[in-house]
């Protein structure tokens, strides 16, 4: 009957041992808990920041999209009317083209029609020289020039 009890106090003593252990174990666990309990909060703090700047960054995305739509826009508007200036500068080019080509050949036909029309010295020097005489000429004559 000792014998049982030495050995129900051993398995009691051991008992107690890893109830001790457990309670330590249960205790370290319980502290785990509370850490895992406060970073799993911070990770729901972070999981809706991060949600709210996917939001935001949704609508400034959407009003990215918007601008750059406007911006296509006007783009496409200016390109047209860049294009159609330069249809306009190029039909000016032609026409001031042509404009100097009729201003050459006006500018060739003064200078012959100058040419032509010029008297040399020794011509005007003959006439100066020449005497007229209008003693031919009847009174009625002279009238009707």
């Amino acid at each position: 009957l000792e014998e049982k009890i030495s050995n129900l106090e051993k398995d009691s003593a051991g008992k107690s041992q890893q109830i001790t252990t457990l309670n330590n174990s249960l205790e370290a666990s319980k502290e785990q808990d509370k850490r895992n309990a406060a970073e799993i909060s911070e990770l729901k703090s972070s999981v809706k920041a991060v949600e709210a700047e996917k939001e935001s960054m949704g609508k400034v995305n959407k009003d990215l999209q918007s601008r750059v739509e406007f911006l296509q826009i006007e783009v496409n508007s200016l390109t047209k009317e860049l294009d159609e200036k330069k249809q306009n500068i190029s039909s000016l080019t032609g026409d001031l083209q042509a404009a100097i080509e009729k201003m050459k050949r006006l500018e060739k036909e003064l200078g012959e029609l100058k040419q032509s029309l010029k008297i040399s010295k020794t011509d005007i020097q003959k006439l100066k020289q020449e005497t007229v005489s209008y003693t031919h000429l009847t009174l009625p004559t002279i009238y009707s020039v």
